[in-house]
């Protein structure tokens, strides 16, 4: 795993170009979302913000690394480039701890803006309240021996709350509905 100093040094040198591509993927985009980028029988467009490794098919998956050769590669702390009201649903998967509160509250905001009405945004993120109760009572199974290799307990729920400075937010269900509510979402609930 690389150093967050590292990647925070590539994405400072790589954001001219990842704002070129925002250009022209908006140019590209238009009003509308060509049907290559339609996925699955219903041809709905399902947006994977962060899909890293983990594209899944059936989903546009969009990525900062373009070594991962994502459908889109985009910085989505700069938005995406997709017209209001055009996606059918989001999915993000352990992305959002990565940035900060302005970051986070501006890509939910975008991510609610490029929502269809009756469109939703499935997030999945370490839990703060899962790792505290967890740390409390002793239970050891949702601690980590990864980034770092430490054998105690502290040192391991440090690895699961900040990845080695990686993680620049923690989030329990109370702070995640409050965040999504300022964005303009609604009806939010754990799933």
């Amino acid at each position: 795993m690389r150093s967050q100093r590292f990647k925070d040094l590539v994405f400072a040198t790589t954001t001219p170009f990842a704002l070129l591509s925002h250009g022209v993927w908006k140019l590209r985009l238009g009003s509308s979302v060509p049907a290559r980028l339609r996925k699955g029988s219903d041809q709905r467009v399902w947006l994977n913000l962060g899909s890293g490794a983990s594209p899944y098919p059936n989903f546009v998956n969009i990525d900062i690394n373009f070594a991962r050769r994502p459908d889109m590669w985009l910085d989505v702390r700069h938005g995406t480039p997709f017209a209001s009201g055009t996606v059918d649903a989001i999915y993000t998967r352990h992305v959002l701890e990565h940035f900060y509160h302005d970051e986070l509250t501006r890509v939910l905001v975008d991510a609610r803006r490029v929502l269809r009405p009756s469109g939703g945004i499935r997030i999945l993120v370490p839990s703060l309240e899962v790792a505290c109760r967890a740390y409390l009572d002793g239970d050891d199974s949702v601690l980590m021996r990864f980034p770092r290799p430490y054998r105690s307990r502290g040192g391991q729920i440090v690895n699961l709350l900040f990845c080695d400075g990686q993680h620049r937010m923690g989030f329990d269900f109370s702070l995640m509905q409050e965040l999504l509510e300022e964005a303009g979402f609604t009806n939010i609930a754990v799933a």
